[in-house]
């Protein structure tokens, strides 16, 4: 088993011709892929690829939040909460009492709450 290989028939100096019909075939079919690769990627381009994937995961998450709100049967099962929300911290106790109420607050009453003195 001392046999080896004889490699000089790839050897491209013994028929250029010939080698160069190959090298240039290769070429020809590797060119398409040669210039995809050749176009200079921007990270906008490579975040650009990513919003279609994004959209499908954010869109099967409200699918799934969906599904599982109208299994259990809504927030809250249509009873208001006594658990105050983000609008009760932001909005003042006057303010929501005139938008309630659908009055118009006095001049006195808005330069009280401007003022900090009603909360």
């Amino acid at each position: 088993m001392d046999e080896r290989i004889d490699g000089t028939l790839l050897d491209p100096r013994l028929d250029v011709e010939r080698w160069e019909r190959v090298v240039g075939s290769i070429m020809e079919a590797a060119a398409p892929e040669l210039e995809r690769l050749a176009v200079e990627r921007t990270p906008v381009m490579v975040l650009a690829d990513w919003t279609r994937p994004v959209f499908a995961f954010a869109a099967s998450l409200v699918a799934l939040a969906s599904t599982a709100l109208l299994a259990v049967g809504g927030v809250g099962g249509g009873e208001l909460s006594d658990t105050p929300v983000v609008a009760e911290a932001i909005v003042p106790e006057a303010l929501a009492a005139w938008l309630v109420a659908d009055l118009p607050p006095t001049v006195e009453e808005l330069v009280t709450l401007v003022e900090g003195g009603a909360q």
